[in-house]
């Protein structure tokens, strides 16, 4: 117990210190505080402001006054009136502390939407200065501060649209539904599902905005669109809907693109009649609507040569009488010329390419392909691999010229791998591979995209998702139930497209189902284009020789051209030899 003891002592020894040392340290404190004062007071006096003590010493006094003593005053009340004094005390009490937390709260959140507005102008201003992602993040705070107020909700999906944030699409579609959001809050959406050709998704927001109001021009538009997005199965409904339009008398740049680009296709001579008419009264136009007429009639079939000449010299002087940026001009020229450097003369044209306004990826990607024209190709292989290593969005467009320009698999394949890092580029993308993968014999990477890769996802995109169903049945016949699910939906769709039915009638075949392939695929005429010609002739060759029916055999029988034109893979599925 003396140990105790002793820590005991020990332990007030220590308490008796710290308390001397408090008193010590206020002691200093009061004594320095009364020190200053005096010093204060000294040097009013000396300047002869002393009066100015005298006043505030009488403030100070009533203010203690006016607070302690009226408190202490009204404190007192509570024992007058038998004790009933308290209750007047106590409920006056609490109305002031209820009046206080009251001003409290309205002045809190006054000052919290004052904050949310400040965050608000200051992501204005960021955009406006093209700091995106930064204005996206303050302008996503006010809105999460306030996400009931529209105009935060709008300022934040207009931001993430430029920053190209990841929460952008439910941002948007959060704003589409709102009852009070407008048409112009709806089409940007739109817009961006038929930039990534997602039709569904693009149909669906284009109702709610036609709810909303939408005029019926800028319905059409989209709705137009839609039907070109559709691939081959939809380049009618497209052309009877421009067609449509251009009769009403609309007469806009997109539209006019469209119409001229479908009736070079379309082979009806009435219509490219019509069509023609129209062009040529365009072309008085000094807008860009102009500019599209001059450019389709400079390849239209229906003029001979010496009018096409004509209308690509008028194209090509209003082009030049336009105003253009100094810099783009400049890049333009140095590409046309980059396409016919002489053998040889590659160092030459490297230092000019230094002082070109190009970024080092572009750079990079430029010097591989004269190299690879040149015939250096591993020289050219090098700066192609080291310009995809760090590139950038906006450098993606000149490189994907440089490097498909080569026509090499491998570093086909290495782009579209740079394209997948893109969250709404990733499903295209993989769909693409597939058959890369196959073509470059890379037999595993092959099998293991088609195995991870939903034909469904592709419902939105008829022509993509055929030829990835060919692509995936290429790879190996495991796919041909998913495949005929899918190209029975899509032909029971677009009916009378015939690459759609030949695909259709592919998996028959490969299933066994030889006279449904038969009867599916008519003999192809020879207008048909060259591959489309061939796949039909194979597979109906085929069908006939498991039907034992003779008599069709050789006239259905490809000739050399179209055997050739044949994939290798397919001859060898249809057991067709060269």
């Amino acid at each position: 117990m003396k140990w105790l003891f002793k820590i005991r002592l020990i332990l007030e020894s220590i308490r008796d210190k710290l308390c001397r040392a408090r008193e010590s340290v206020h002691a200093f404190c009061r004594q320095s505080y009364f020190k200053f004062r005096l010093l204060i007071e000294k040097a009013f006096r000396g300047v002869g402001l002393h009066w100015i003590a005298l006043i505030w010493a009488q403030i100070r006094k009533l203010i203690k006054k006016i607070c302690y003593g009226w408190f202490l005053v009204f404190w007192g009340m509570r024992k007058r009136w038998n004790g009933r004094g308290a209750w007047i005390v106590f409920s006056s009490l609490v109305l002031f502390v209820c009046g206080l937390v009251a001003v409290g709260l309205y002045a809190f959140k006054e000052g919290r939407y004052s904050l949310a507005v400040w965050r608000a102008e200051q992501a204005v201003g960021l955009l406006d200065s093209n700091q995106t992602e930064e204005a996206h993040r303050k302008a996503l705070t006010a809105f999460l501060s306030y996400p009931d107020d529209l105009e935060f909700l709008r300022l934040a999906v207009k931001t993430g649209r430029a920053a190209s944030a990841k929460d952008y699409r439910l941002l948007a579609e959060q704003l589409a539904i709102r009852p009070d959001a407008t048409v112009e809050d709806v089409l940007p959406l739109v817009d961006g599902f038929l930039e990534i050709a997602q039709t569904e998704e693009a149909e669906r927001w284009l109702k709610v905005a036609i709810e909303k109001g939408l005029q019926p021009k800028e319905a059409a538009k989209r709705l137009l669109q839609l039907d070109l997005l559709a691939g081959q199965a939809g380049r009618f409904p497209a052309l009877l809907r421009a067609s449509a339009m251009i009769k009403e008398g609309i007469e806009d740049p997109e539209v006019a693109l469209a119409y001229a680009s479908l009736c070079l296709l379309w082979k009806v001579p009435e219509q490219r009649r019509l069509a023609l008419d129209k062009l040529k009264g365009w072309t008085e136009d000094e807008g860009v609507l102009g500019l599209v007429a001059l450019q389709a009639l400079s390849f239209f079939p229906e003029l001979d040569e010496k009018e096409r000449a004509l209308y690509r010299k008028r194209f090509e002087e209003r082009m030049e009488s336009r105003p253009a940026d100094d810099q783009f001009a400049a890049r333009m020229r140095f590409l046309r010329k980059s396409r016919e450097v002489p053998q040889g003369k590659e160092d030459e044209w490297f230092n000019q390419l230094h002082t070109m306004p190009f970024t080092v990826n572009e750079k990079l990607a430029l010097e591989g392909g004269v190299l690879w024209r040149a015939g250096k190709v591993e020289q050219g292989r090098q700066r192609f691999l080291a310009s995809l290593e760090a590139s950038s969005q906006d450098e993606f467009p000149l490189l994907e010229g440089e490097i498909l320009s080569t026509g090499d698999l491998d570093l086909t394949i290495l782009l579209l791998l740079r394209y997948r890092e893109s969250p709404h580029l990733q499903k295209g993308c993989d769909a693409l591979l597939i058959d890369l993968y196959r073509r470059a014999n890379r037999k595993k990477s092959a099998e293991y995209t088609a195995k991870n890769f939903s034909l469904a996802s592709l419902r939105s995109k008829p022509n993509l998702l055929a030829a990835t169903a060919r692509a995936k049945i290429l790879v190996s016949e495991d796919h041909l139930g998913e495949a005929v699910v899918e190209l029975e939906r899509l032909v029971a769709k677009y009916p009378f497209d015939p690459d759609f039915r030949e695909l259709l009638g592919l998996v028959y075949y490969l299933q066994d189902k030889y006279r449904f392939a038969l009867e599916l695929v008519p003999e192809a005429p020879n207008e048909f284009p060259l591959k489309r010609r061939a796949r039909i002739k194979g597979l109906r060759y085929a069908c006939l020789q498991k039907t034992e029916e003779k008599s069709s055999l050789k006239a259905d029988f490809p000739d050399e051209k179209e055997l050739e034109a044949l994939d290798p893979r397919e001859r060898e599925l249809l057991g067709i030899k060269l």
